[in-house]
């Protein structure tokens, strides 16, 4: 364990929170820019269609459900849970249940989830058509 690592451990919780919240925004700055890479062009989609803050640890159903489809498609695509959960900054196991609620979603066709899903995939396709 590093020292600043033991540091941020021993702060108060009030502090720690603070801190992991700069954080989040901090990663979350970075996100918004776009290096070109796939997770910058599905993290814009789904902010467009699910609002900010999809990095943080908002259990609103919004922010949950542009986390969910990012993990989806990026798992569609090809990309490993581990390399999933380090670009949404979740375990790996949390990414097998966000593939998974939307397996579910496109096997029982849930309508709300589906309308969601399907603004996802028309942002998508205007930035892959913009590049």
């Amino acid at each position: 364990m590093t020292e600043l690592t033991r540091r941020c451990l021993y702060l108060p919780k009030p502090d720690r929170q603070r801190l992991i919240r700069i954080l989040t925004e901090s990663l979350e700055e970075e996100e918004r820019e776009d290096d070109g890479s796939r997770f910058a062009i599905l993290y814009k989609a789904a902010t467009d269609v699910c609002g900010q803050g999809i990095l943080t640890s908002s259990r609103d159903f919004n922010l949950a459900m542009g986390r969910r489809m990012i993990a989806y498609q990026m798992k569609l695509e090809g990309y490993s849970f581990v390399t999933i959960g380090k670009r949404l900054m979740r375990h790996h196991a949390s990414v097998i249940h966000m593939v998974r609620m939307m397996c579910d979603t496109m096997t029982f066709r849930f309508k709300d989830e589906m309308e969601y899903w399907n603004k996802f995939q028309e942002k998508l396709k205007e930035y892959e058509t913009d590049r």
